[in-house]
């Protein structure tokens, strides 16, 4: 697990850098631009939360086989910044859903299964959202 977090953290700072997809609206000026990567790797996908200021406010985790006994085909999410937004992860299989919601930052959520069928491809939408609104999202394949 330590490896693990140590690779999110190096891709989490190699992100702040540079982001690839974004979101959000002018439509309300006194919302921030939210910006969202998706990243993958030979372990695991994982969409980063980015703020206008380049604070990484959260991120959404896939993993086909979990730590430590959890469920395989599972999702969780992670509110890294005292904001006021909440992370929520989304699987287009079934009406599983992680959240930070309730939660103080900095929080992680339990991971989300149960498992899937093998070798399918599913839609991992990760979103920020204030107040019940989703702000901005971005979706991202992933494989059970």
């Amino acid at each position: 697990m330590r490896i693990r977090m140590v690779g999110l953290a190096a891709t989490v700072a190699v992100l702040t850098g540079g982001v690839l997809a974004t979101g959000g609206g002018a439509a309300d000026a006194a919302v921030p631009t939210l910006q969202i990567t998706a990243v993958s790797s030979e372990d695991y996908p994982l969409v980063v939360v980015v703020n206008s200021t380049g604070e990484v406010m959260g991120w959404g985790e896939w993993s086909q086989d979990p730590y430590n006994g959890q469920p395989g085909d599972a999702l969780r999410v992670a509110d890294t910044l005292t904001d006021g937004y909440a992370v929520y992860g989304y699987l287009s299989a079934d009406n599983r859903v992680a959240t930070t919601s309730g939660h103080t930052a900095v929080y992680v959520s339990p991971w989300v299964g149960p498992n899937l069928p093998e070798n399918h491809t599913y839609d991992m939408t990760i979103c920020a959202q204030r107040n019940g609104l989703k702000i901005t999202c971005k979706s991202h394949p992933v494989t059970s």
